[in-house]
């Protein structure tokens, strides 16, 4: 993994997509660029992806670039549409054909994949409410 790409990979979610996904959805724009992105993020423990599955060790580990993914996407537009399909272009197999939703509901629970990152940081009770669209203390 070439460490520039992955440097504007984080610029640009931290610098794009994240302030305007957390704000209120103006447009479905930056929502679609931000499920494109987590879709490319999401990988097998042997691939460069920044949010991986694999065994049940992983689900204590929850790096800062795979939360910044996660973050960047639940709010206004990604609670009226969970259900969103992203495409991209580089996009893991086990990946390619679930919502946006289903994605969460990977990396949350071991009903697609036994293990994966910030799987226990995705199952605290904000960030579960969050990604279920059932959190009325966050501002969208």
């Amino acid at each position: 993994v070439n460490p520039s790409n992955v440097m504007k990979f984080l610029f640009f979610i931290l610098a794009v997509i994240l302030p305007v996904s957390l704000g209120f959805c103006w447009t479905s724009a930056a929502y679609h660029a931000s499920a494109a992105a987590l879709a490319t993020g999401i990988g097998s423990v042997s691939s460069s992806a920044v949010c991986v599955y694999g065994n049940a060790t992983l689900n204590n580990d929850c790096p800062l670039p795979c939360q910044g993914l996660l973050l960047a996407i639940v709010g206004d537009c990604y609670c009226r549409n969970p259900n969103y399909q992203p495409s991209s272009i580089r996009v893991d197999p086990k990946i390619k054909n679930m919502t946006v939703y289903q994605m969460y509901l990977s990396l949350a629970t071991s009903r697609y994949f036994r293990g994966a990152t910030c799987r226990n940081w995705l199952n605290e009770p904000d960030n579960q409410a969050d990604w279920n669209c059932k959190n009325s203390s966050r501002d969208w």
